[in-house]
């Protein structure tokens, strides 16, 4: 046997090696190895809506900031369904500069997501709209 108590990666590939791993439990499995089932909720974003400056608009602000190289998207609606970890955001997700009133209506719901270059979501939050009369 080669080294069936060594802390090394295993290949996919290298089917002997991941033998050893079910059969001695003492190969290292390195997390691009594991493969996740079910939906995996995403990182979570704190969001609050208040008035905007115009009427309709409501002003959200979201916390942490956002990632380096991700962007912002959002939906509003009586109710919304959030997203799962990497669930890809396109269609009925808006764009969002982080920092620009939403029109939405009072007492809908709003879901800020934080989306990768892939449209692909990281982190979500919502809360309930607040818009200005």
């Amino acid at each position: 046997l080669p080294k069936p108590y060594a802390a090394e990666k295993i290949g996919l590939a290298d089917a002997y090696a991941l033998e050893l791993f079910y059969y001695y439990g003492t190969k290292e499995v390195m997390p691009d190895l594991i493969q996740y089932y079910g939906d995996i909720a995403p990182g979570t974003l704190s969001v609050t809506s208040v008035e905007g400056t115009a009427s309709g608009n409501t002003k959200v602000t979201v916390q942490p900031s956002i990632s380096s190289g991700n962007s912002y998207k959002y939906k509003t609606g009586a109710s919304i369904t959030a997203p799962t970890y990497d669930q890809s955001l396109t269609s009925g997700w808006t764009v969002w500069d982080g920092t620009s009133d939403i029109t939405a209506t009072t007492g809908n719901k709003i879901g800020i997501a934080e989306v990768d270059g892939s449209n692909k979501c990281k982190k979500y939050g919502e809360a309930t709209v607040a818009s200005k009369a």
